[in-house]
């Protein structure tokens, strides 16, 4: 063998050797590169997964802040239609019960609570309306004034008063009221 066919061979090892080496690191290459689009992917699925989590989350809170919001109109709205009530009861009461009924009320009251040299509120209306008549009715010597009150009566005495107003009788059963009103309307 000479030297042209030692070279030939030589040269002839080395390329296959180079072939070789290539294949290898082609090969391995391609797994890193295969492997780092596997991982690139997983990444993006896990954090688009986590981002839908997330959105599902903000919906289910837009949800039920929307849910919370719509309740406490239609609670706010009920309450306000009962207090439309109620108001209306403490500036009609006379014309809802009768002007007979409601006279009865008010004597009934001042006989069994009123006594000679009290002081009696009335409304402006009732004043007018009914003083005269409850002084004679009563059979006591009382001092009749007009209060700020829409119905009902206080009576004065030197050391404490009866409030029989409407306002002060709504505002001690408010919400037994509020429960009645609500169930007759149907909002509760």
């Amino acid at each position: 063998m000479g030297i042209r066919d030692i070279i030939d061979k030589i040269k002839e090892e080395g390329e296959r050797e180079v072939a070789k080496i290539k294949e290898h690191y082609e090969k391995r290459i391609s797994e890193i590169t295969k492997h780092q689009e596997e991982e690139r992917k997983s990444f993006y699925d896990f954090e688009l997964e986590k981002i839908a989590k997330e959105v599902e989350e903000v919906k289910r809170g837009i949800l039920l802040s929307a849910k919370l919001e719509k309740r406490k109109k239609i609670l706010l709205a009920k309450r306000e239609l009962i207090a439309q009530v109620l108001d209306k009861v403490k500036k009609d009461l006379k014309e809802l019960l009768g002007k007979d009924v409601y006279y009865q009320f008010l004597k009934s009251n001042l006989v069994k609570l009123g006594a000679d040299g009290d002081t009696v509120y009335l409304s402006k209306s009732d004043m007018a309306e009914f003083s005269k008549e409850l002084l004679k009715d009563s059979g006591k010597k009382l001092e009749f004034k007009e209060g700020r009150l829409d119905s009902g009566i206080i009576i004065e005495k030197k050391s404490f008063n009866y409030n029989i107003s409407t306002e002060s009788l709504i505002a001690q059963k408010a919400q037994d009221l509020e429960k009645l009103i609500g169930t007759e309307l149907n909002v509760l």
